[in-house]
């Protein structure tokens, strides 16, 4: 059965923070909300961790997994080739609910890219989120927390519906406020390639760099 333990969203309990983290180590799941969903996290240098988020999701294994980080010197240690229009961006949204597509460094597993050379990162603005990867002290793949097709969750009884048993932990600090995904801009090419458009817009983008035509 699936651990629950209630968190408060604002002020998370740094003890229930590092028991998430020590089970993320251990090779467990983990899901918690973030600014727009709950996610479901794993170790992003693990493979056979990945693999236990595509089995818990039923995802096919060609759907790239999204990365989440704690830190902007985390983009270094995975992505390559970041573009001056890229770093712009970072500076103005990470964190929040953007995702950027760069090229994949070698040390980031195929296997989390879904078989491409490119990997999606996200820095989540919210203390949960944050908290847990900062306790646990490196990236995480952090997909929504769900079986796949099915609705997005926003509380901890809708990850559960679907993931009980499944996973190790569940981090419930309460509904989230907007369902609304993140956006995903892909910057590996000029002009860059909206794939998403969620909570921030084309728009706000642009004001940043060039945008290729639907």
């Amino acid at each position: 059965m699936t651990e629950v333990l209630q968190i408060d969203p604002k002020y998370p309990d740094p003890a229930v923070l590092a028991h998430a983290g020590d089970i993320l180590r251990s090779g467990g799941l983990v899901a918690y909300p973030t600014e727009t969903v709950y996610g479901l996290a794993a170790s992003a240098f693990v493979v056979d961790t990945v693999a236990r988020v595509f089995d818990a999701k039923q995802r096919p294994f060609s759907q790239p997994l999204p990365v989440q980080i704690a830190s902007l010197e985390d983009v270094e240690t995975l992505a390559r080739s970041v573009s001056p229009e890229a770093k712009r961006l970072i500076a103005e949204f990470f964190p929040g609910p953007l995702t950027l597509v760069f090229w994949r460094l070698p040390s980031v597993s195929l296997t989390v890219t879904g078989g491409t050379n490119t990997i999606g990162l996200r820095m989540p603005d919210h203390p949960i989120a944050l908290g847990v990867l900062r306790a646990f002290g490196a990236p995480l793949v952090c997909p929504s927390a769900n079986l796949t097709g099915r609705r997005a969750p926003m509380s901890a009884a809708d990850v559960l519906e679907d993931l009980d048993g499944v996973i190790d932990l569940v981090l419930d600090g309460g509904q989230t406020v907007d369902r609304t995904p993140s956006t995903v801009l892909d910057v590996t090419q000029v002009p860059a390639k909206m794939l998403r458009e969620g909570k921030i817009t084309r728009s706000q983008l642009e004001a940043f760099l060039e945008i290729a035509d639907p």
